[in-house]
């Protein structure tokens, strides 16, 4: 085999459809019984999506529900602090600020990592408190407008591969309001994925470098140019992302000397495909795709096939299937698997969340006789799925800790617990 065609097969894992049909076969197997750790009842599916009508119903009355992505939680407490700020600015270009929002948008999703139970972030601006994914947002929002990731001190809101690579760890302390001594590994964590952002980027200059300078919110450049003459495929906005960040997210599969990201090997599922074995998630990239839709709807630039990427294998929705006996474990109910079992259950948990989004979708399409136009994939996970997952970790936090504690053993580790 060259080294070639392994990077063929590396490209081709590197997708949202590799993913989706990843899932969709480890579903199969599941629905054949055939999956060592979790069982699927889709007898119980109409009760996630009456959970998912309800928080669309509280969140979204009118169902005027935004894609998914950062932008939400940086309006934590009713203030739209990303207006604020951009006007404030006052771009001279649309790409100009679109760089900028790309930056920030990346950044928050690079820095969506488990926080420990207490913590929280003051914001200096309200006066107020904010915990979790809130608390992060707002305070990596407040660390992009003091300018900690800029290296032109005339130009604060951007994020320069040289300014994340020489990041020191007490900036990060400081800017998130994190304690050394009970935060330190934390710090430790967030400081090396803002290191290893910067170098991705500086490795990648035809992705990320305009006019000598790098920023990983270059990557939209190509795509705004394009856009004058066709909408931005998110999927391909997506594989722009994942060719040039997949370096970041260490300890999943490789083909070669190709990182995959978030892609993991199961010790036997899929053993009769190319690449054997590895099932691709791809959840920080998706991420970041899904958050990037805004900012070029805000430019005035459309973004065609939504639902090309794929629901998100997160903690919220494994947690919303296991709660409404969906999903199950196999085995006793105390137990927590170690070493490729516990890799194995995680691929499998993770997988199935995949798949079983996907079945949702279409009940919940068919059950609001909404088009998939009307309705897609990104904003029933910003105001259905993920809201009502949130509530099932709130309610039962120690289950769903062992859930995180799984899933960690499997080398996720950069899953967020709580609201």
């Amino acid at each position: 085999m060259t080294a070639s065609s392994n990077s063929s097969k590396a490209d081709r894992l590197l997708t949202a459809r590799a993913v989706r049909e990843r899932a969709e076969a480890v579903f199969e197997a599941a629905q054949a019984g055939s999956l060592a750790h979790v069982a699927v009842d889709l007898g119980k599916l109409p009760e996630v999506v009456a959970r998912t009508v309800a928080a669309i119903e509280t969140g979204y009355p009118d169902f005027q529900i935004p894609p998914f992505g950062c932008w939400r939680a940086f309006e934590a407490g009713g203030h739209d602090r990303w207006s604020a700020l951009a006007g404030a600015r006052g771009f001279d270009t649309p790409e100009a600020f679109l760089r900028a929002a790309a930056d920030l948008a990346i950044l928050s999703h690079v820095l969506s990592v488990p926080v420990r139970d207490g913590w929280a972030l003051n914001d200096a601006m309200t006066g107020e408190t904010f915990s979790g994914r809130e608390g992060l947002a707002v305070g990596v929002l407040s660390m992009f407008a003091a300018g900690s990731f800029s290296a032109d001190p005339a130009d604060p809101l951007r994020a320069d591969a040289h300014a994340l690579i020489r990041l020191e760890e007490d900036e990060i302390a400081w800017g998130l309001q994190l304690d050394r001594n009970r935060d330190g590994e934390m710090i430790l964590s967030v400081t090396e994925l803002l290191r290893r952002l910067g170098e991705a980027t500086g490795l990648r200059p035809d992705l990320f470098e305009v006019d000598g300078a790098t920023r990983p919110g270059y990557v939209v450049d190509r795509f705004f140019a394009d856009s004058a003459n066709a909408p931005v495929e998110l999927t391909a906005l997506l594989e722009a992302l994942l060719d040039g960040l997949s370096p970041m997210w260490q300890g999943g599969a490789q083909l070669d000397d190709v990182t995959l990201g978030d892609a993991w090997h199961h010790s036997t599922l899929l053993q009769d495909l190319d690449a054997p074995g590895i099932v691709p998630f791809h959840l920080p990239a998706q991420e970041m795709a899904y958050a990037l839709v805004e900012p070029f709807a805000w430019v005035g630039v459309e973004v065609a096939g939504l639902d090309g990427l794929t629901g998100l294998a997160n903690l919220e929705h494994a947690a919303l299937f296991l709660d409404t006996g969906v999903l199950t474990f196999k085995g006793a109910p105390d137990a927590e698997p170690d070493g490729p079992a516990a890799l194995d259950l995680a691929i499998e948990l993770r997988a199935l969340t995949i798949a079983l989004i996907d079945r949702l979708a279409t009940t919940l399409r068919q059950e609001l006789d909404a088009p998939e136009g009307a309705l897609p994939l990104t904003c029933i996970m910003e105001g259905g799925t993920i809201p009502a997952g949130r509530e099932v970790l709130l309610k039962n936090g120690e289950f769903y800790r062992k859930i995180a504690r799984i899933l960690a053993a499997g080398g996720v580790n950069w899953l967020p617990f709580g609201a």
